[in-house]
């Protein structure tokens, strides 16, 4: 017994010195006047809606604190920078939204909005992406999509023909072994659009963000501090995977021209110890990466005094919407004129 809770011990020592460890500098970054837009807790996602007349955020609340009470998805209107719930109809019996990554896909008649939901307890098995038709004023439920590939689910991509690409975060939802020791059992789900899922990459360590573009698929991994290009072949494979910019903590990836817009989190101890109290900054970056020549640079960064664990950075009118996983707002700040472009 006495071998085992010293066995357990050093474990527990091991483990926290590599979190403490595993910490970057705030690079330097362009000092921007930033305000923030109420919304609920944890807007960790956004998407660009330009269905509606005037072109407005969808963004993805979620209380990632408590957990179990419902999400919900806002409005935010870039030009009076105020956000309003949308309000949805048409939902299963029973049904709870819990929303996670998402986005936007153009279809005729009206967008439709994908969005990861999870289920009532943070490590369940009980996900699905919940398809919604947008309008102005609210959501209105078009389909559920369920399968036994989504174990872990993070963010999604979604192209054209309604086909889709998730990052499934863990093998072992929750497994803190598997991300503090960089463990490559996570991958990236495919699906049809009809009713075929499959691995579409695997052995990757925490992949997080993801987005296509064109025929090429961006996948971001936090623990492996790296991001990757995948070919896109017809039939929805991804060939060789290439390294664009590797950067620690990557979170979710947004385009805005040449750029790829890449959250990150500078300490895993950090990131923890803010999840469980609100009061401890978190410290993060969004670095913006060239897709042609892969220079990559810090075009917002944050000690977690104004901000803390940032998710997404999304370029909008001159813009950068910058959202946190925990707290109930968005920053929206003002890039230099260096940035417009």
């Amino acid at each position: 017994m006495r071998k085992s809770i010293r066995l357990a011990w050093l474990l527990t020592i091991l483990l926290f010195s590599l979190l403490l460890q595993c910490s970057a500098a705030l690079p330097p970054a362009p000092q921007m006047e930033c305000a923030r837009v109420s919304t609920g807790p944890g807007p960790e996602d956004m998407a660009i809606d330009r269905s509606q007349p005037t072109t407005r955020i969808l963004v993805s609340s979620h209380d990632r604190r408590s957990w179990t009470p419902h999400g919900e998805i806002y409005a935010l209107d870039p030009h009076s920078g105020s956000s309003r719930i949308l309000a949805r109809e048409g939902e299963p019996a029973g049904f709870v939204l819990r929303p996670h990554g998402m986005d936007i896909r153009p279809v005729a008649g009206g967008d439709e909005l994908y969005v990861i939901s999870h289920g009532e307890e943070m490590d369940d098995a009980n996900h699905s992406i919940v398809v919604y038709r947008i309008e102005p004023d609210k959501l209105i439920f078009v389909k559920q999509l369920k399968s036994e590939l989504l174990n872990s689910p993070n963010d999604l991509s979604v192209a054209a023909d309604g086909s889709l690409y998730v990052t499934n975060d863990a093998a072992s939802r929750g497994s803190m072994l598997e991300a503090i020791l960089r463990l490559k059992r996570a991958n990236v789900i495919y699906y049809d659009g009809r009713d075929q899922w499959r691995v579409a990459a695997a052995e990757l360590a925490f992949p997080n963000g993801i987005l296509i573009d064109g025929d090429t698929l961006y996948v971001s991994t936090t623990r492996e501090d790296s991001l990757y290009a995948f070919p896109r072949q017809a039939d929805g494979s991804l060939g060789q995977r290439r390294l664009v910019a590797s950067f620690k903590g990557q979170d979710n990836i947004m385009r805005d021209g040449d750029w790829l817009y890449t959250a990150a989190h500078l300490s895993d101890l950090g990131f923890m110890r803010h999840r469980s109290d609100e009061s401890v900054p978190s410290p993060s970056v969004i670095y913006r990466v060239n897709r042609r020549s892969g220079a990559v640079e810090a075009v917002f960064a944050d000690d977690g005094n104004g901000v803390s664990a940032v998710a997404t950075g999304l370029v909008l009118d001159g813009k950068l919407y910058v959202s946190p996983v925990f707290q109930p707002f968005v920053y929206a700040c003002r890039l230099p004129a260096t940035f417009q472009q």
